[in-house]
């Protein structure tokens, strides 16, 4: 590669102006000079146009009156006339007077000379004619010339002065410019020298000013890591240790007081997670991690999450997933869940009584990508309309009585707006004060599977199934599904219709199979009309589902109604094809259901036997970790540091390994490439699931334990249910 020698340096701010005044100069001297010739020019002409019109008028005046007398002695001498040439001549003088007419002549119709003379030369003279007629035509004319000779000499003496006059203007305006120039060039010299010193200064100070924001943004990021890892770690403590007392026998203010205490516990972790999720989404940390899941699932959970907060104001929780909703799909789950877990747990917090819907439905897209929308409506005390050109702005809130009475830090619904723009949607409200509100988005979803499975239609197709439930989102998602499980159903709106359509089709031979009561009816109560149908021997063969407004209600509303199966709401599409199968048939569905693991279930697995080794630097968390694994069945061996870790591995096998990040002297990274180079070389000869565990929550953390070799991730503060799944994904079923 050849070197190209040194560049030529950059033109300065002195040497543009400088260019810019050699040209301006330039185009001054141009119009200067042009001005002057002009000048020389248009004098002398001027004078020579005014002489020359003045001549030309005065022959055309007394030319036609020469013409006039001249006719006159040719119609008096028709024949002779040529042969008066004195007398025409005289005639000529006499009427071209006054030195003008300096020649004049008389040609006849052949064009000889009649009278007069020729003009000396043609050259620098004016010269008009004028016909001669008998009377009857034409015979010759007459002629006169007068010389502009004196006109162009006049006019050349004139010019003369002019163009003297216009050099020595030009001379003079040219010292002028000369002397402007300069000044202005040495003025605007001086100011672009000033400029340039302003604009380095500038320069020296944003550069200044950008290394110390990135030294600044550096140290926001690493104290959110440590305030993270500082507040999480004592809060898993806290939290931990609260469920471990919980499951000792207590009394009832004792088992109220852990309540509060987790309860607090969990809302101050919910007050952090918000201020470090607003920080990565300010700073653009925050990424999406795409990956498949089932989107009702996510959307069940979600309402299951909030169901126990309704419930415990008395409102009723409905979940509305059509049975068109894709169920397979890519996206960021933890993120979407993130925002309608807020949005719901704001309507269910600020709703007195009434209901909380979750609606979700596509609404465009095709055969690749589905356009979803999400919507959540309450019955609460609404939004006024000020308030709502600012409702997604940080620490904002409806007014200060609704943040005294209600709590909150106002960044819920500024990180669910950023979040769901992030997902290529943009959250709305619409809300009226004292009525209610409703806040939606939509975003696009990639399809990977979609529909209902085609067991759950077999397990109940032609099914005759009476539902009966006032007009309703409710009862329409009822009505939905039970048309994709491909059931014979007829609706009835109210409860005193019920028993005539089951008298009905009893006559027709085609007796109901099933009947669903919906507790929503507006004319009877629900359980009133189950047990009356019930009661009545006509329908023993039509097995009744009651739809109850809470979960927890279920088992008391059975025991209040033999032979009545009851399903709370929300409910989940497995357990309703459930009940409605096992009611329907007696028999349990085709396939097992589909639903994850519910938490109760989850305290029920026993990992006996399952031997784990917890590497924890912190004794608080060592013990109360140790402490759920135990709980589990799991029998546990603790590690205080890395190294430690990675020695007890070395001589003991375990099943698998809760490792922290974050441990003095070998943090648990660098234990998990130790014990992965182990593996490398043959020891052990099985991959040993390690399982991150670290209180940190910034952006990349995931990404650091995956590419340490770690299989899994497990943030603190964290649960006995969240121990229970990770343990069951990687150690197989519980024994």
């Amino acid at each position: 590669m050849t070197d190209a020698g040194p560049s030529s340096p950059e033109p300065t701010a002195h040497d543009t102006f400088s260019h810019s005044a050699r040209r301006a100069r330039l185009g001054l001297r141009m119009i200067l000079l042009a001005m002057t010739l002009g000048l020389a020019v248009l004098v002398p002409a001027t004078d020579f146009l005014t002489r020359y019109q003045h001549q030309l008028a005065l022959i055309e005046s007394t030319l036609a009156t020469a013409a006039n007398a001249v006719s006159r002695i040719v119609a008096a001498n028709p024949t002779t006339w040529r042969y008066l040439s004195e007398r025409l001549s005289a005639v000529i003088q006499v009427e071209t007077v006054g030195g003008l007419g300096t020649w004049q002549a008389v040609y006849g119709a052949d064009g000889s000379l009649v009278a007069g003379t020729f003009p000396e030369t043609r050259w620098g003279t004016l010269t008009r004619r004028a016909d001669v007629t008998d009377g009857l035509q034409t015979v010759g004319w007459i002629e006169v010339s007068t010389s502009l000779h004196d006109a162009i000499l006049n006019a050349a003496s004139i010019g003369g002065l002019a163009l003297l006059f216009a050099a020595a203007a030009f001379v003079f305006a040219e010292r002028l410019i000369g002397r402007y120039t300069g000044e202005t060039v040495a003025l605007r010299t001086a100011e672009s020298h000033a400029q340039a010193r302003e604009l380095r200064t500038l320069v020296k100070q944003l550069s200044f000013e950008k290394a110390r924001a990135e030294e600044a943004n550096q140290a926001k990021s690493i104290f959110l890591a440590t305030m993270s890892h500082e507040i999480r770690t004592p809060m898993n403590g806290v939290i931990a240790a609260t469920q471990l007392l919980a499951d000792t026998p207590l009394d009832r203010q004792q088992q109220h007081h852990v309540r509060l205490i987790e309860q607090s516990a969990q809302t101050l972790l919910a007050i952090i997670t918000d201020v470090l999720d607003l920080s990565k989404i300010e700073s653009g940390k925050l990424q999406l991690e795409l990956s498949r899941f089932n989107l009702r699932h996510a959307v069940e959970d979600v309402a299951a999450t909030a169901a126990e907060a309704a419930r415990a104001k008395g409102l009723v929780l409905n979940c509305i997933i059509p049975s068109a909703l894709p169920e397979g799909v890519e996206g960021d789950r933890v993120r979407l869940q993130q925002v309608l877990i807020n949005l719901l747990g704001n309507a269910v917090k600020f709703t007195d009584s009434g209901q909380v819907d979750l609606q979700v439905g596509v609404v465009g897209g095709d055969e690749a990508t589905a356009r979803v929308r999400f919507a959540i409506s309450d019955t609460g005390i609404g939004i006024d309309a000020q308030i709502q050109a600012r409702i997604f702005d940080s620490f904002v809130q409806a007014d200060a009585s609704t943040a005294r009475r209600f709590g909150g830090t106002g960044l819920g619904l500024t990180i669910c707006n950023r979040l769901v723009r992030l997902m290529g949607g943009t959250l709305r409200v619409d809300s009226t004060p004292g009525t209610g509100s409703t806040f939606a988005f939509e975003i696009p979803l990639t399809r990977w599977s979609s529909g209902p499975h085609l067991a759950e239609c077999a397990d109940l197709a032609g099914k005759r199934v009476l539902l009966v439930a006032a007009p309703s989102m409710r009862a329409r998602c009822l009505e939905n599904w039970l048309d994709a499980w491909q059931t014979r159903h007829q609706i009835v709106g109210l409860g005193l219709q019920a028993p005539g359509a089951l008298a009905r089709a009893l006559d027709a031979g085609e007796p109901f199979d099933l009947a669903v009561i919906d507790f929503g009816l507006l004319d009877t109560d629900a359980e009133t009309l189950a047990a009356t149908i019930r009661g009545d021997r006509r329908y023993a063969a039509t097995h009744i589902v009651l739809i109850i407004p809470q979960p927890a209600h279920a088992g008391a509303a059975h025991d209040r109604l033999p032979g009545v199966t009851t399903i709370g709401n929300p409910f989940r599409r497995s357990e309703l094809h459930h009940t409605f199968v096992l009611a329907a048939t007696g028999k349990a569905p085709g396939r097992a259901s589909d639903g994850p693991v519910r938490d109760e279930a989850l305290n029920l697995l026993d990992f006996g036997g399952i031997r784990v080794l917890l590497a924890e630097d912190n004794p608080i968390n060592q013990e109360v970790a140790a402490a759920l694994l135990e709980t589990l069945g799991c029998a546990v061996d603790l590690a205080g540091d890395g190294r430690e870790a990675v020695a007890r591995v070395a001589a003991a096998r375990y099943d698998a390994v809760i490792m922290d990040c974050q441990m003095p002297g070998t943090d648990g990274f660098e234990a998990t490439r130790m014990i992965r180079a182990s593996e490398q070389q043959g020891q052990p000869s099985q991959r040993l699931p390690i399982i991150a565990l670290t209180a940190n929550a910034t952006l990349g953390d995931r990404d650091q334990c995956l590419s340490a070799g770690m299989d899994d991730y497990i943030a603190k503060p964290f649960t006995k249910q969240q121990l229970a799944r990770v343990l069951a994904r990687w150690t197989g079923q519980p024994r």
